[in-house]
């Protein structure tokens, strides 16, 4: 499967009208919307999306009055991604709010900014393993059952290392992940993953 990353569109447009005006390219397998005016569009076949980058790049949906921006979604739009949202290091220390500020003085080793930085660093940390209980894609949470037992962990989407722009887990999905400290929150003081990596 193969998704593409649409920006521009009005506020209000619903789901239906997205499907539908991507649907003129082929059959589309899912619509989830990013913020507002953006979504991620997926196909089954690559051909699919870049038909519909070169055909719908620059068109207007039904019922809006700007152009939409169509282009293959590579991981770099969405929640907490890029430079604009996020750090892009991966493997251990993947989650990171940017460069920052001056020296930096916000989150992990960068502050929020909008350069890209080197994100927090959980080298140290241990990885476990474990399997997804619940993930709620709505509200962005959910829980995974460490493989060596235990009460479940909550894992927040932020911490999810992922290629995907999109970042979600599935209930049953193997993962590995980084133990830390939830540091506000009902949870304050209790373990949470601050690092997770889908198997």
């Amino acid at each position: 499967m193969t998704a593409v990353f649409v920006s521009g569109f009005d506020f209000d447009t619903p789901e239906s009208t997205v499907e539908s005006h991507f649907s003129a390219i082929a059959p589309v397998k899912s619509v989830r919307f990013v913020g507002k005016g953006n979504a991620v569009v997926t196909y089954d076949k690559e051909s699919d999306a870049n038909r519909a980058v070169d055909e719908l790049n620059n068109s207007t949906m039904e019922g809006n009055r700007r152009y939409v921006n169509v282009k293959i979604d590579q991981g770099g739009k969405g929640k907490g991604k890029d430079g604009k949202d996020g750090g892009k290091d991966r493997g251990y220390g993947g989650y990171g709010y940017g460069g920052g500020y001056s020296n930096g003085g916000g989150y992990g080793k960068g502050g929020y900014g909008k350069s890209k930085g080197k994100g927090r660093d959980y080298s140290d940390g241990e990885m476990e393993d474990g399997v997804v209980a619940t993930f709620n894609d709505d509200r962005g949470y959910g829980f995974i059952t460490p493989s060596h037992g235990g009460d479940d962990v909550y894992v927040h989407f932020s911490a999810i290392q992922s290629d995907d722009s999109y970042r979600t887990l599935h209930q049953g999905q193997n993962v590995r992940f980084v133990m830390g400290e939830d540091p506000k929150g009902k949870g304050k003081g209790k373990g949470k993953a601050v690092c997770v990596v889908p198997s």
